[in-house]
């Protein structure tokens, strides 16, 4: 469980301190604003795959709702907190108001960390980004975190996809011309090239509606790789009106050998459109 001590480790003030064989991951994603009575299981690590942002303002402005966010975060009891960005988190001040609030170390940009013995690549939304195509994932990585989910991976979509965008025309080159797979191919190619050296734990959100976990053969390729897949969004499906699901609890042994394990999906939060 959480906390489980193990081998000894030096710290950053020369004592030792034990370091746990274990981390117990809490994810979540697509909170949209519906935070307020989220019941968040207890855990080592907390993670939020983006979607912070109110997709409506219903009290207030939607800083003061970030704000509201900000401080309810930094109040939950874990020993680390990582967040990145999604698609909805793009105004001017969210970076500053998430940071003035968590400090410098929470919010990630692109790229590499090191946290509780684990190595994590973050892959925060980007509307800037050419065709979603991502800087490299390292072989090895214990974690990865984006927005968007892989292509063909619980990334199932209410709506249609359009048959101009990525994941349509990906879908169609392989003769899926009804393909609901909204995700994206750029970063399913990265993950199979990686093959065994994929990460352990790769979570994300974005597809509300296609909320769950997930390890074995890709449902369209056949191609499998060592990774559980999560997909931690929390919202309804569709355009965001309350919360339907909860955390999502994986163990992850610091011990690269062993694989990511998922544990549970918390408790339901209680439905409330308004927070």
């Amino acid at each position: 469980g959480p906390g489980t001590e193990g081998e000894v480790a030096a710290g950053a003030d020369g004592t030792e301190k034990p370091r746990r064989p274990t981390v117990r991951v809490v994810a979540m994603s697509d909170t949209h604003g519906f935070e307020g009575k989220l019941h968040v299981p207890k855990g080592d690590l907390l993670v939020h795959c983006g979607d912070i942002m109110p997709g409506k303002v219903w009290k207030g402005s939607a800083k003061e709702q970030l704000e509201d966010f900000a401080h309810w975060f930094k109040r939950l009891p874990f020993e680390r907190k990582l967040i990145i960005s999604g698609n909805h988190d793009d105004k001017s001040y969210f970076q500053k108001v998430i940071r003035d609030t968590l400090g410098d170390k929470v919010l990630l940009k692109e790229g590499d960390t090191t946290c509780l013995g684990l190595s994590i690549h973050s892959l925060p939304y980007s509307n800037s980004r050419s065709g979603f195509g991502y800087t490299p994932i390292p072989p090895g990585v214990d974690i990865l975190l984006s927005h968007e989910p892989p292509w063909g991976i619980l990334d199932e979509s209410l709506f249609p996809v359009r048959d101009w965008s990525e994941a349509g025309k990906f879908a169609r080159e392989r003769g899926l011309e009804r393909s609901a797979h909204i995700g994206s191919p750029s970063l399913w190619r990265q993950l199979e090239r990686l093959g065994d050296e994929a990460p352990r734990l790769h979570v994300f959100g974005h597809i509300h509606e296609a909320h769950g976990s997930f390890r074995g053969a890709h449902e369209e390729l056949g191609s499998e790789l060592p990774t559980l897949f999560v997909n931690a969004a929390m919202a309804n499906g569709g355009r965001a009106q309350w919360l339907e699901q909860g955390c999502m609890v994986m163990d992850v042994p610091v011990a690269r050998a062993e694989p990511a394990v998922f544990v549970e999906c918390s408790e339901k939060p209680p439905k409330q459109k308004f927070r």
